[in-house]
């Protein structure tokens, strides 16, 4: 058991350094802090979201990985105060077969201008793809808080 909970924890900070990394990119794609480049963007964002990924967004809509790579890389500098920070983190589950994991956090934005309110908060559910070394986005689900 000890031996797993080392697995588990190695695997829930490794997420966590996932999670923080795609939504620092995204706060600065959003911002213009980076510079427009599609292999940047597909590096850092684009690759990282399975071909199967579905998006419930905070209103229900779903969205698919086809509907999310152009329209965010369109978004380059259109929301200059946009920020995100991640709280509460914690991993869920591991697949038996160490494949899959689910995990939970806390998202906050501030100044989000395409969303209602400009500050809010969403508990974000992740299923990864965590057969590779970089981790896959597989099911991502937003729900507003408050």
């Amino acid at each position: 058991m000890i031996m797993q909970e080392h697995v588990n924890m190695a695997l829930g900070e490794r997420l966590r350094r996932e999670v923080d990394d795609v939504h620092a990119f995204t706060a600065a794609w959003f911002r213009g802090d980076v510079k427009i480049d599609r292999n940047t963007f597909d590096t850092r964002l684009g690759d990282r979201l399975a071909d199967g990924l579905i998006n419930i967004q905070p209103s229900g809509e779903s969205l698919s990985r086809s509907d999310l790579p152009d329209p965010l890389f369109d978004a380059h500098g259109m929301n200059p105060g946009f920020n995100i920070s991640i709280r509460d983190f914690h991993l869920l589950h591991v697949s038996p077969d160490e494949m899959t994991a689910a995990a939970v956090y806390v998202e906050n934005q501030t100044g989000a201008r395409n969303t209602v309110p400009e500050d809010n908060s969403r508990i974000t559910t992740v299923l990864f793809d965590v057969s590779q070394a970089q981790p896959l986005w597989l099911r991502l689900q937003e729900t507003s808080v408050g």
